[in-house]
């Protein structure tokens, strides 16, 4: 059976000395797939079935595998492939999409989220760092792990000048009720609850379209990741390799 679909390589491996395993991000789904001959210089596949490559793909359904027989380019974000910062950036945004549910079906909502954030990457639309814990919190709010920061957990206050997050229960408390809830806690000001709210309540078209100070966005990064680390429960080695070169 064939079929065509758009989908971007989120990642790829390499077999023998001309073959290509690639993951790829469809809105039906993640989809495993051999590209046979994509190494050779003479393949028509050899850059639409790169990673981070988007592509128009005709698709060979087989008993028990799938297999590309032809790709057509749609974007390949060249601009990401000249900043070794922003590349790695985009890789750890595809290593996570795996972590977070490597079984990702209806995916038409994190095809759209990449999609977009590896255009602001590369196009420099938003600071780093701010579209990076936008991209972690979305993301892991349409796979399952949205945090319930309505009010307090406790007492229902909306909002106050300081709050306390619980990133194992995903929840937030008000100082004053904090006490009695057991784990780790990261005290957080109204700027970065809002900037949390709005990432994953807001209508998509609004997803990109706000900015906090410098500090916060700071504090946003260091809540953002914990809480993909404390959900996921595994260190990226995308994520570690980043932190390198965003350091150096």
């Amino acid at each position: 059976m064939q079929f065509t679909t758009n989908g971007l390589i989120v990642m790829e491996k390499n077999i023998g000395e001309l073959d290509r395993l690639v993951t790829i991000l469809t809105e039906e789904g993640l989809i495993r797939a051999f590209v046979r001959g994509a190494k050779s210089l003479k393949s028509k596949n050899l850059v639409a079935t790169q990673l981070l490559a988007y592509s128009r793909l005709l698709l060979y359904k087989g008993r028990d595998k799938y297999i590309v027989n032809e790709a057509d380019l749609i974007e390949m974000f060249f601009d990401l492939r000249n900043d070794i910062t922003k590349l790695s950036l985009a890789q750890y945004f595809c290593e996570l999409i795996i972590a977070v549910n490597p079984q990702l079906t209806e995916s038409k909502d994190i095809l759209r989220l990449i999609l977009n954030g590896l255009y602001f990457l590369s196009k420099d639309k938003i600071q780093e760092n701010l579209l990076k814990s936008i991209v972690e919190m979305r993301m892991m709010s349409i796979c399952g792990y949205m945090p319930n920061i309505v009010g307090c957990i406790k007492c229902g206050t909306y909002e106050k000048r300081e709050m306390n997050f619980f990133p194992e229960k995903g929840v937030i408390c008000c100082l004053e009720c904090s006490e009695g809830v057991s784990g780790n806690k990261i005290k957080i000001n109204n700027s970065i609850l809002s900037a949390i709210r709005h990432t994953i309540y807001s209508e998509f078209k609004k997803l990109f379209c706000f900015t906090i100070s410098d500090n916060n966005i700071k504090k946003y990064n260091k809540l953002s990741e914990y809480y993909v680390k404390i959900k996921t429960e595994r260190d990226l080695k995308t994520l570690d390799f980043y932190h390198k070169i965003y350091m150096s």
